[in-house]
């Protein structure tokens, strides 16, 4: 069963995070936002989605390597927002028997929680 994806518009993450979505630069990516966030001279995370693939994508790479790659499908909402002087990502998922919580949070430091509960 097809689920929408919420996501918050453009001018939000602007206005809320201080930053601009950039449309992600490979084939077939005609509807990825992706968000790019330094943390170090040789350190950065990418958080991406999707919403006609009702998909989310974090990535941390350091030094040029890819030390933390999380894709998770059957989105349904996204938000955005602060806690503390750290930027929050929030993605719910939905499937027929999975639901899910993907917080991840980038400041000083990188949190992930990742929940998924049966149902």
């Amino acid at each position: 069963m097809y689920r929408e994806f919420v996501v918050p518009h453009q001018d939000e993450f602007i206005q809320e995070l201080g930053i601009e979505l950039e449309a992600a630069h490979s084939a077939g990516s005609e509807t990825v936002r992706l968000v790019k966030l330094e943390l170090g001279p040789d350190d950065h995370v990418e958080f991406s989605y999707d919403v006609m693939g009702i998909s989310v994508r974090f990535r941390r790479v350091t030094r040029g390597a890819v030390v933390t790659d999380i894709f998770r499908e059957a989105a349904t909402r996204l938000s955005i927002g602060w806690v503390g002087e750290s930027r929050q990502f929030v993605t719910e998922f939905n499937t027929d028997s999975l639901p899910g919580r993907l917080e991840i949070t980038v400041g000083e430091s990188v949190e992930i929680l990742d929940q998924m509960l049966f149902v």
